[in-house]
């Protein structure tokens, strides 16, 4: 569906005389309509209304598959979300328990993160313990012979 903005963006040309479709909300209508032209008001030639991009990307084949991407997309952000959920809930059981917590800047899918860990008084130890954090559910699997759910 056409809304107010795609209206107001809308310019198309007459490819014969040059002259410029000047009544977006006509040409508009007759793209909902199902037409694909409109006439010109200087050389009454049809100017067509969708270029060959457009009609590319309104076959249904490729609306499904934008419409695949756009669900892998969700998943992936869903799965961001959930990460950085899970380096927050890390960060501020550390702080609670007073210990240092440093987050590492470049992901390599191996190390996360490493809490160091202050003496009594405050001070760092130098004792680390460095963590890989896994979130989702794709860390998991269904043991076959018992059925568990194992990490």
């Amino acid at each position: 569906m056409f809304c107010q903005a795609t209206i107001s963006s809308f310019t198309r040309v007459c490819p014969h005389c040059g002259t410029p479709v000047e009544n977006r909300e006509v040409a508009v209508k007759r793209l909902l309509a199902g037409k694909k032209t409109i006439l010109c008001v200087d050389c009454e030639k049809r100017v067509p209304l969708w270029d060959e991009l457009e009609e590319r990307f309104a076959s249904a084949e490729l609306q499904q598959r934008v419409r695949e991407l756009q669900a892998q997309s969700q998943l992936v952000l869903d799965n961001e979300s959930q990460e950085r959920a899970l380096v927050g809930e890390v960060i501020s059981t550390v702080a609670l328990a007073g210990q240092l917590s440093r987050e590492f800047s470049v992901s390599d899918k191996g190390l996360d993160m490493e809490i160091e860990f202050n003496n009594d008084d405050g001070d760092a130890t130098g004792q680390r313990l460095y963590l890989q954090l896994k979130s989702g559910d794709s860390h998991l699997t269904i043991r076959k012979r018992d059925g568990a759910e194992v990490f």
